[in-house]
């Protein structure tokens, strides 16, 4: 249940991100549709309810998220986490009157060892409020804005902007009033209030005017106020709202390096670091401090950080430090487990499986983990009987998505027929073409997992035939037919990849495919196609450092000197150095 919500917002924010291919609007419509679901579903499920309030938030749906807090509040009425959520809420619709009630009211009925936590939340609270509506200023701010000083009009806006407060307009027009339209801080802050409008109502296309005002106000930040750390807050967002990943990062650290302190500076630069596989993430994350272990993602990152650093005993210090802070969080426990099988303690790590099943019995992945832990020890009994639980216990979005999950264990299992029986029957239990093509393509997935090119191919053909529009199957059934590599397979799958909406050709994984199928096609007749894929290369290196793309354009640059060879050899050696280069090659990029 968790990881649908996690997906749906997933969904939500990889739309906005790429709004110029997708109909936002049909988006949020799904998703809302898939809530209405799941409600019913898990109508008595607090953690649900919360994480549904998490969703709703992200939609821009404030009402839809404080009626999801309160029946969250509703089923579990002593839950700090629930409750510090729905002060969280009232506070950013802008009332925190409402906000400090519900933890003053909790105080009162909650266990003792939830009342520091609490207490903690509501001295926040009082801070905020404190710097909202600090003594003299509140009386000048609520008769006349104009009498305060642009820094301290500055701070008011950055408040109601953390709290996507509409008053932060009112801020914004005082100071135009005192910088006018060219005031480098009314520029900063109309940046920001627009990020806001962009995130709300995401753009159509990059032909929306608020982009172009927004590349606008950054250069003449960059020009005009090239030491001011808010420049490059502002220049980390563009980036990051258009998808340019390194230059996000970047523009964060340049605004680190000039002083900027805020927390989610630091929570952002984390992230993308993680993303674009930099190092130095720890050191972002040691000036989070304490917020790190409660925080799931920015958790999930300082475990793996540890872990790919080869420190596995950190990774486990901070995993086991996650569980204590987020108690009734399944992933924790499943985080915790995995960084002590890592560590070869398969007793210790069975423990931490045992309690994410006992934290969460209906969500599914705490099951199927264990599942696929008794399957690595060999002790297929115990496996079959978490299988049981599972279909018995976890709650599943409807009998497509139980067949789908259960036709995945059966085949852990080594139960090959079953398998095929549990997927068939998701395939025709799902409700519509594009679930059913949904379905086909996961089990595709699981086949080319499996080395089953072939199998993959035969339902990414019927899903692409049930969805013809959808440019992700296309793109998975070139992505198979290049793992075949058969007759004319290559030459399929460089068709389909062209077929693919034009934004595709921009995903490094598409361009890498490009390249390779242009370099496996080729042959002595085939001059432009190696060239064309040696012009790939040089530009995924060009743009990010990666061993294994280098290598192969080394080779690249090797196959075109052998297609024009010395007088004297033959084209059959020169045939056969060719396939020695690529293969070679091929084999460092896999």
């Amino acid at each position: 249940m968790r990881a649908n919500l996690l997906a749906a917002r997933g969904r939500w924010f990889q739309a906005a991100s790429q709004s110029d291919r997708t109909d936002l609007d049909g988006v949020r419509t799904e998703i809302a549709a898939d809530l209405q679901k799941w409600s019913q579903l898990y109508e008595k499920d607090e953690v649900y309810w919360a994480e549904a309030a998490g969703v709703y938030l992200a939609l821009g749906d404030t009402d839809k998220a404080e009626q999801a807090a309160r029946k969250a509040r509703e089923l579990a009425p002593d839950n700090v986490n629930v409750i510090g959520l729905q002060a969280a809420i009232f506070e950013r619709q802008g009332e925190p009157d409402r906000a400090r009630q519900v933890i003053l009211d909790a105080l009162k009925s909650v266990p003792e060892e939830s009342v520091p936590r609490l207490r903690a939340m509501l001295a926040q609270l009082e801070r905020n409020r404190k710097d909202e509506t600090s003594g003299d200023a509140v009386a000048d701010a609520a008769t006349d804005p104009s009498r305060l000083t642009i820094p301290r009009l500055l701070e008011l806006a950055e408040q109601d902007l953390a709290r996507r407060n509409r008053r932060a307009l009112k801020w914004l027009e005082a100071i135009r009033k005192q910088e006018g339209d060219q005031g480098t801080t009314w520029k900063y802050i109309r940046g920001r209030w627009l990020m806001i409008d962009l995130a709300d109502k995401p753009p159509k296309n990059r032909s929306d005017a608020r982009l172009g005002e927004l590349e606008s106000i950054v250069r003449e930040l960059r020009r005009e106020r090239s030491a001011w750390a808010p420049t490059y807050v502002l220049a980390g967002m563009l980036a990051q709202a258009t998808n340019d990943v390194r230059g996000a990062i970047e523009a964060y650290r340049q605004a680190i390096e000039l002083g900027e302190r805020r927390v989610f500076v630091f929570e952002q630069l984390a992230k993308l670091m993680w993303t674009a596989g930099e190092e130095g993430v720890d050191d972002v994350l040691a000036r989070l401090g304490t917020r790190v272990p409660s925080d799931p993602e920015l958790s999930a990152i300082s475990i793996l950080t540890a872990a790919r650093e080869d420190d596995l005993q950190a990774a486990v210090d901070r995993a086991a430090l996650a569980v204590k802070q987020r108690p009734n969080d399944p992933m924790a426990y499943l985080w915790y487990a995995q960084m002590l099988y890592l560590q070869k303690r398969p007793a210790a790590a069975e423990q931490q499986l045992l309690k994410a099943t006992q934290v969460a019995p209906k969500e599914i992945r705490p099951w199927v983990t264990l599942v696929g832990f008794y399957v690595r020890e060999g002790r297929t009994e115990e496996a079959r009987a978490a299988a049981e639980k599972l279909e018995q216990t976890a709650q599943f979005n409807d009998d497509a998505q139980k067949n789908f999950i259960m036709a995945q264990i059966e085949r852990q299992l080594g139960d090959t027929e079953k398998a095929a029986e549990r997927y068939s029957a998701a395939i025709q239990l799902a409700g519509d073409d594009e679930t059913r093509a949904a379905v086909l393509v996961k089990a595709a997935q699981v086949d080319l997992e499996n080395d089953e090119a072939s199998a993959a191919i035969a339902k990414l053909e019927r899903a692409a035939k049930l969805v013809p529009a959808s440019g992700q199957i296309r793109r998975l059934l070139a992505a198979a037919l290049a793992a075949r590599g058969k007759g004319d397979d290559y030459d399929r799958a460089l068709d389909l990849l062209q077929q693919t909406d034009l934004s595709a050709g921009d995903q490094l994984s598409d361009r890498r495919l490009r390249g390779l199928l242009l370099a496996r096609r080729s042959d002595i007749a085939y001059r432009s196609n190696v060239a064309e894929a040696q012009k790939v290369y040089e530009e995924l290196v060009a743009e990010k450092e990666n061993p294994a793309d280098r290598a192969f354009l080394a080779s690249l640059c090797m196959v075109r000197a052998c297609l024009e060879p010395p007088e004297g050899q033959s084209r059959e050696e020169v045939d056969q150095l060719r396939q020695e280069l690529i293969e070679r090659a091929d084999a460092e990029y896999r």
